[in-house]
């Protein structure tokens, strides 16, 4: 890993209030990915699907309340070593984005049991549809549990005003 870049990375952690709560941390890893996003290799954003995350406008609005972080750890777990390359760091960068973002249906995925589904957005060449996914297995399908196989297509978190749509 270049070592300019993880030192211009640690800086955000001197930022006031980031582990305050979700929100301030989301907000702190996002600026400086956006900011700072023209360092790495596209195909390595694409791959941790941070590229979709940074066309946000305004992140905040898909915080998610069920991330699987502890915020009194994640100064060890993500300042605290350098990892050895560049895409070890966007994949721990890419895997915290997507789970501050998350947004859990409560439904167990069909094919490995242990992981649950979650809510996204899929844009395909024909179509922009919200589907359920799963992070392990890569299992998709659409809310009505019918498979969703309509090939490749760029995935996004679903907005908070998104998944009020269909929670109601």
């Amino acid at each position: 890993m270049n070592p300019a870049i993880w030192e211009s990375f640690l800086n955000i952690k001197s930022k006031q209030d980031i582990f305050l709560d979700f929100k301030h941390y989301l907000s702190a890893l996002f600026e400086w990915m956006k900011d700072n996003s023209f360092l790495f290799d596209k195909m390595l954003l694409k791959r941790y699907r941070i590229d979709s995350i940074l066309e946000l406008n305004n992140i905040l609005d898909y915080l998610g309340c069920d991330a699987e972080l502890y915020l009194d750890k994640e100064y060890d777990r993500m300042f605290k070593h350098m990892p050895e390359t560049e895409e070890l760091f966007l994949m721990r960068v890419g895997n915290t984005l997507w789970d501050l973002v998350r947004k859990r249906t409560g439904k167990n995925c069909p094919c490995c049991i242990t992981d649950e589904l979650n809510y996204v957005l899929v844009k395909t060449d024909k179509e922009v549809r919200i589907v359920l996914e799963c992070d392990t297995c890569g299992w998709t399908e659409y809310l009505d549990g019918e498979k969703w196989e309509e090939g490749n297509a760029k995935v996004y978190p679903i907005s908070n005003i998104e998944i009020a749509s269909i929670i109601k």
